[in-house]
Formats: C-alpha cells, structure tokens, sequence
C-alpha cells in the first residue's frame, strides 16, 4: 500500500488522507425551520413521512480520513483499522464536480471529530429483538449524531416511539467495567429503582450496555418483566462505537434481530436486553467512550424544562443515582450540582470505588467543604489505592471531590442497614424534595404528579418546618379568595372588603391598603396553595390526597365556590 511507504518515510508524524462520504439527502417534502414547525409537520405525517423526516433530522458520522495513531500504526486515530477503513484509489480523489484531481500530500494532523468526520443522514433506526441468554425482549433505536438537537429527540421519542413524558428521570452512573455488589445490596437497590420509576412513572436512564451498574440495571429490571406485564421505560445512551454486533443493526426503519451473547476476545460491548429503547450516539470514532456524554446531558436538560401536567406547572424533576464508578462519576456529580437548577444526587455506600470515597467525605466534611488535616491524608491515600493514582492525580481528584462537598446538602447518602435509614426508593424521592430548593407548595405539586400521597405526608406536612400551624387557619375563615389564583395581595383586599361590611347609611368603606405583614402574607400564600392543590386533586382524581388536605385545614364549605364548581364541572367534561 501506499500508506506502507508513507509511515516508513515519515514514523513519527500522522499520515492524512482524503475519503469521499456520500452528500446529506436533499429535502424532498418539506422545509423545517423550528422545533414547531418539526411538530407541526410530523404529527400528522404518514409511515413514508415520518422515515423522511427522521433521515432528514438525525444524522450518524464517519471518518473521511485516515490518520495513522502513533500508538498502533495499523489503525487510523479514529479507532478502525486502515484495513477495514472505507478505501479510496490510493493517487486520485473527486472533487465536488466529480473529477478526478491529484490527492494531497499527506500531512502532519491531530485528529478531530470536527475536521475528519462528516455527517451523512442516519442509516440505522427501527426495531431490534434481543436473542440469547434463554428470554426475547424488543426495543426501538436510532443511530444519531454527538451533536443532534436534544428537542428532536424528545419529539422522536414521545411521537414517533409513542412515549409519555416522564414524571420523574432518573439517570444511573457509576462504574463501567463489571463489578460485584453485595447480595442483599444489590436486591435492594433493585427493588428500590424499579419502585420508584413504577410508582412515579419515571424514565430511567443509563449508558445501555451490558457491562457495569448497567448490567446491575439491566437485572432488576429483568426481575420486575418476569413478574409483571408492563416494562419500566428505561432508555441506553451508548456510543455507537462501542457496540458489539452494531452491523446487525444497519437499515432504516428495520426490525433486527440481535445477538446478546459477547465474543469474550473483544473490546466492544452487547446491549442490555432490558432496555426498551437505546440512542447510539455516533461521533465517528471506534472502541472509545465519550460520544454520548454531552448529548445525554442536554438531553436531560431539555426534559427537565417540560412540565409534568398541564395542570402543574412543574418541570421534570432529574435526579442522578451513583453507584460504584470510576475518578470520572466523580466528576459527574460536580456537573449535577453545578446545573443551573443543580441535580440532585443519591450516593449507594457499599457499592465500591467513587460512592464509596463520596459517602465517607459526605459523612466527615463540614459544610463548606471543609475536613480536617488528618481526615484529608487518610483521603488522599484512599484515592491513590483505588484508583492507582499517584500523589498529583489523587490530589486532583481530592479537589474535585471536596467542591461536591461544597452542595453536600443536594447529595443524599444510601447506607443499607444504617439506623433510621429508609429504603433507597423513598432516598430518591426525598432527594429530589430537598434537592431542588422548591417551595412547601411546589413540593405538594410534585407529590401530587406522582401520586404518592406518603411523601406528601411524611416531608411535606412537617409543621414548623414548612407550613404555619393549622390552628393559624382560623385568622382566614370567612376571608378565602373567591377566584382562582390570585395573588395575596389580592386575597387580602377581597377578605377585608367582605368582613368590614358597610358603614352606616349603606356606604361601602373605601378600599384599604394592600396587605403588608409577612406573616399573614404567608398565611394567606399557604391557604391558596392548599386550596389549588385541592382543585388538582380533585381533577386528577386524587382520592387520599383529598383526605389529606382535609386533614390539613382545606374548608370545603369555603373552598367549594362557584368559580371553582364551575371550573371543576367544565374540565371534568372535556376528560
């Protein structure tokens, strides 16, 4: 070969040279300008519109040059061997106009996703179904771009794989490589998961597969379809270069069948058979990670800002779940809570590595991120054995590490058989509670999307911690809003309007002054979220929360006004 001749005059310099990638398709249908109009088109498109739409939109990559890496010359920077590399006649080229021109010298050049690889519309999306290892699960895929827009994932995800959106999105990271966790651990964690995606209708993410906390992911939910008919929405963001038999997924709008047994010799890695959905993040390169880490990151950020009900103007609530891992999970956990809202974060002590050196620094540093001179050494040294680092790497792990301690109150810590310690289901969900800052009334909101009345009740209904006693009710009867949704200000000229009465001779008294005082305004802030969140209640058929906030001072007498009956009697027609 050519190249052969090239690396013996020039070993120590990358060899670059050109690769021809088939143009992106033309629009045949129709032109998209935003995310709307995307919706306005797609919704309504037919089987044949719907396919042009998705090979329009998503995109894979693939590496147009060949660039020899210094470290195994047989392979091109991108990870695929030269040999398997799309060939090219070694001295010519076409240009755009399709004639032959002379190929370029090869030059010196460090590999980049964005110089070396082009797009070209995504050649792999459809239906696989998983054989081997003794059961048949289906799941729907698509081979995107690291760079795809997360809106038209969620738009492909809820209309063209027909998922409701979440009420909740938990997202699993932690350790890559196979890993053993404790019996009774692992039980629990899997008994926990499943029940708080089952019981709040949560998506949960993971890195899709077979390996590591995915695999440990991959089991429970494994357990809870072979005992129940409906399967848990559970979504694998992989590299699509790390996946094992990924040719068997090649065509377009296909079903596949797909092999989960793993050739034991190779490096890349079979799907998890449990997952109902998978997006193989592609960004042109083979046998590495890395693909799929910002796009996930948008992703979730983008259904994080879409509201749980059209009634509760709640976003999705994120949390992230760490178990075992790597330095990497570390980081990670900084980006959680550095979001903007932060993400809270559930450690699982005991499960190894990163959440283990996590939990023992929660435990021990004081707020600020402040630990002492001997526990910092001990650290330090805890770092080094785990993850063979030397003095320098640990001391920079350290240093990540104690910035998560700085927001250790968004970090709840799993320990299983501590004293007073709840199930990793009831971890999660209090997480989220404390995590994201949210108001008593937001908080309820939140409840109430998922319906689980007992963390209402439980972290919620805490007097003197969120609300102001029930006896403080009496202040306000006879002085409730008649409408909906008024601010308390509001509330307060319309109480005072209707006690003050008239004065003699039958004129009205002018009109006070709005309503100053902190405490009532707080009083008559909590009144109104109550009373809303009886209406929600009561239209999303929310028996025990209705009990609940009967139990909690709602007057039904006051509440139950004519606004409010007809508003309940319009939207309990339109269901």
């Amino acid at each position: 070969m050519a190249f052969s001749a090239a690396t013996g005059d020039l070993p120590d310099l990358h060899v670059v040279f050109p690769w021809h990638c088939p143009p992106l398709l033309q629009p045949r249908t129709f032109i998209v300008t935003s995310p709307e109009e995307i919706y306005q088109h797609t919704s309504q498109l037919p089987e044949t519109g719907q396919k042009a739409w998705i090979e329009k939109t998503f995109s894979k990559r693939e590496c147009i040059y060949i660039i020899a890496n210094n470290k195994d010359v047989n392979r091109c920077c991108c990870g695929q061997l030269i040999s398997q590399h799309i060939p090219i006649p070694p001295s010519t080229a076409a240009n755009k106009n399709g004639e032959e021109t002379k190929q370029l010298e090869p030059q010196p050049e460090k590999w980049s996703v964005s110089k070396h690889t082009q797009t070209c519309p995504t050649d792999a999306y459809g239906n696989l179904e998983f054989q081997g290892g003794g059961h048949s699960n289906k799941a729907m895929y698509i081979r995107v771009s690291y760079d795809t827009k997360p809106d038209s994932l969620l738009h492909l995800m809820v209309k063209d794989w027909q998922l409701e959106l979440p009420k909740l999105l938990i997202s699993v990271h932690g350790g890559l490589q196979n890993f053993e966790l404790q019996p009774k651990l692992k039980q629990v964690f899997g008994k926990g998961l499943i029940k708080a995606a089952m019981t709040t209708g949560a998506w949960i993410f993971t890195g899709g597969v077979s390996t590591g906390v995915i695999r440990h992911v991959g089991d429970a939910l494994k357990d809870h379809s072979s005992k129940s008919r409906g399967r848990i929405c559970a979504i694998g963001i992989a590299p699509w270069g790390i996946v094992e038999n990924k040719e068997d997924l090649i065509g377009k709008d296909v079903s596949r069948v797909y092999q989960t047994m793993s050739n034991p010799l190779s490096k890349l890695c079979v799907l998890n058979s449990s997952h109902t959905h998978f997006i193989l993040v592609d960004n042109g390169t083979l046998g590495k990670y890395g693909a799929e880490v910002k796009l996930r990151r948008q992703l979730e950020k983008h259904i994080s800002l879409q509201k749980i009900n059209t009634r509760l103007g709640q976003g999705v609530p994120v949390v992230g779940l760490i178990v075992e891992g790597g330095p990497n999970v570390i980081s990670i956990v900084l980006e959680c809570l550095r979001e903007e809202p932060p993400l809270p974060v559930v450690i699982c002590d005991g499960s190894g590595r990163a959440s283990d050196i996590l939990s023992f620094a929660h435990k021990y540093s004081e707020e600020g991120g402040i630990i002492s001179e001997s526990l910092r050494d001990q650290l330090l040294v805890t770092i080094q054995k785990t993850f063979n680092y030397n003095r320098n790497q640990a001391h920079q792990l350290f240093v990540i590490l104690m910035e998560c301690m700085k927001k250790k109150e968004l970090i709840t810590v799993f320990r299983m058989g501590s004293e007073g310690q709840q199930d990793i289901e009831m971890s999660i969900l209090t997480a989220l509670l404390k995590g994201t800052n949210a108001s008593a009334p937001d908080q309820l909101s939140l409840a109430l999307a998922w319906n689980r009345v007992d963390i209402a009740r439980s972290q919620i209904f805490v007097f003197g911690h969120h609300w102001p006693p029930l006896g403080s009710l009496t202040v306000t009867d006879g002085t409730a809003p008649e409408k909906e949704k008024k601010s308390p200000a509001a509330q307060t000229k319309a109480a005072r309007g209707k006690g003050k009465g008239k004065k003699k001779g039958g004129k009205m008294k002018e009109e006070p002054e709005e309503e100053t005082d902190p405490r009532k305004l707080e009083l008559l802030n909590w009144v109104n979220s109550l009373e809303q969140a009886m209406l929600d209640a009561l239209v999303l058929d929310r028996v025990d929360f209705v009990k609940l906030l009967i139990e909690n001072g709602v007057n039904m007498q006051r509440f139950l006004t004519i606004p409010r009956l007809e508003e309940l009697y319009n939207t309990v027609s339109e269901l």
